[in-house]
């Protein structure tokens, strides 16, 4: 196979609860709108005496050998809890099913054929494939479409692909999976900190489906077009869609019925959110203004239906909210966007606009839980090129400030930092605590009073990100740094 991992790999991984088996859809009304308010979960017979409740969570045979322990950090967050979502199958409506799991799996049927939108995350995909086959009805996969080629977009290519299957990206989503396996040393070690998951995938061989596989399309369409087809007399349309969650997200649209298949890359895995431009973990670019441009895009078609690839709902059927939404995600962005520019015009450096601008009451419905304000400011800042902040000199140079922190030290003296950390922590000021232990540690790695103000000035941070944006990658990489202090203060 080859498929998978590493973003999704990582992110996700375990509480597989398949439950298959709904009944065929019928072949006949194949041009139904109208989308159930309530899908039909499917769920498996007992075996052996026990209930569906009851019976172990499944994980696909091929991978339980190296999923030793999953534990997912950021419990509770809804990006976290995203591995908890059981997994199942929906009726959307009359021809569209759902697998669900860590991503959603769509098969549009009709009777001359099936076409497949996203195929899941590798250590689910075999029982999301089987659970889908067991209730569409019986004919060739047309079409696999990968609206992203995350890793939990291709994990079960293989298990869709038939002779004759078209496989279709966009130009840049091919381009994407040459430069997503380029840099998946790079950023296996980011997931390594972010989503353990028992396992170091960097152990595994490099043609092992748990590591990046780049899939070749056989239909790629060009950025800027739309590539139409037709199958069972239902029109398909591919349309770019650059996104907050991939600058080579594509959406599949269905004119006749009004329905948006807009994978994981267009609106995220929350409903609504703040894009998660910059993320922590690292990934290709995503750019401001070509977003907006794919939600004026959008807007234009009306869409009826919003169907997403990650989280729940999976389906979003109000046209008005589908509307207000993405109005409301579009105006944010915007009004961050202009605001940084304007504020670097005004020889403003990145920390001065991530400490000022905010985002206006009129945008709180958006979720803050997958991508920051702040974030998004570094990397507005970065993809302007306006790396060189004017501010010091030493901008210049390969030598930042923290090559001083020893000399720092011997100057100042290590009871003088440690007096201003605890002062600091005190007064609520967590992150300057973490600059003077910071300086403390790099000429004594093993100083006690340091780790200690350093833990209790991180979980402080905890305390505050889980009772304000509740955010994943800030919760789960303070998880790991808290680990990280607690196996040296155990030492």
């Amino acid at each position: 196979m080859k498929e998978l991992c590493k973003l999704s790999l990582v992110l996700m991984a375990v509480l597989i609860t398949i439950l298959p088996l709904l009944t065929a859809c019928d072949d006949d009304d194949k041009k139904t709108t109208e989308v159930t308010q309530e899908p039909v979960e499917v769920t498996q017979e007992p075996t052996g005496g026990e209930t569906p409740e009851s019976a172990p969570p499944v994980i696909d045979e091929d991978v339980t050998d190296i999923l030793d322990d999953p534990t997912v950090r950021a419990e509770g967050t809804n990006v976290g809890e995203l591995i908890n979502i059981a997994q199942g199958v929906d009726q959307i409506n009359d021809f569209i099913y759902l697998a669900t799991g860590l991503a959603n799996i769509y098969v549009v049927t009709t009777p001359q054929g099936h076409v497949v939108v996203d195929t899941g995350l590798y250590i689910q995909a075999s029982s999301q494939y089987e659970a889908l086959k067991a209730v569409i009805p019986d004919a060739p996969i047309t079409h696999i479409i990968l609206p992203q080629a995350q890793q939990d977009d291709i994990g079960g290519v293989d298990l869709w692909s038939e002779e004759g299957t078209e496989i279709v990206m966009t130009r840049a989503t091919s381009e994407y999976t040459t430069w997503r396996k380029m840099v998946n040393p790079i950023l296996e070690s980011h997931f390594g900190v972010l989503y353990p998951w028992g396992f170091d995938p960097t152990t595994l061989p490099e043609d092992h489906p748990m590591r990046y596989q780049v899939v070749e399309p056989t239909i790629i369409v060009e950025d800027h077009e739309t590539y139409e087809f037709e199958v069972g007399g239902v029109q398909f349309e591919v349309i770019p869609l650059p996104g907050a969650e991939g600058a080579n997200s594509t959406g599949l649209w269905l004119p006749e019925h009004k329905v948006l298949l807009c994978g994981g890359g267009f609106v995220g895995p929350i409903w609504p959110m703040w894009p998660n431009f910059g993320t922590v973990r690292g990934d290709r670019g995503r750019l401001v203004m070509p977003y907006v441009d794919s939600i004026n895009r959008v807007l234009e078609l009306e869409p009826e239906v919003l169907l997403v690839g990650n989280g729940e709902p999976a389906a979003i059927t109000d046209k008005e909210e589908i509307k207000q939404s993405l109005i409301l995600i579009r105006d944010a962005m915007i009004y961050v966007h202009d605001a940084v520019l304007q504020g670097l015009s005004e020889r403003k450096d990145v920390y001065q606009l991530m400490r000022e601008i905010k985002l206006l009451p009129e945008y709180d419905a958006l979720s803050l839980e997958h991508g920051k304000v702040e974030w998004v400011i570094r990397e507005i800042v970065n993809q302007y090129g306006f790396w060189f902040q004017y501010k010091s000199t030493t901008e210049l140079y390969p030598i930042p400030v923290t090559e001083l922190y020893v000399d720092i030290v011997e100057l100042a003296g290590v009871d003088a930092l440690i007096q201003r950390a605890t002062e600091r922590l005190k007064a609520g000021e967590l992150v300057d605590v973490l600059h003077f232990t910071e300086m403390v540690l790099a000429g004594d790695p093993g100083n006690r009073s340091a780790l200690q103000i350093q833990l209790d000035a991180i979980n402080a941070l905890m305390e505050e990100a889980r009772n304000t944006t509740n955010n994943f990658s800030e919760i789960a990489l303070l998880q790991a740094q808290i680990k990280a202090v607690e196996e040296l203060l155990a030492e």
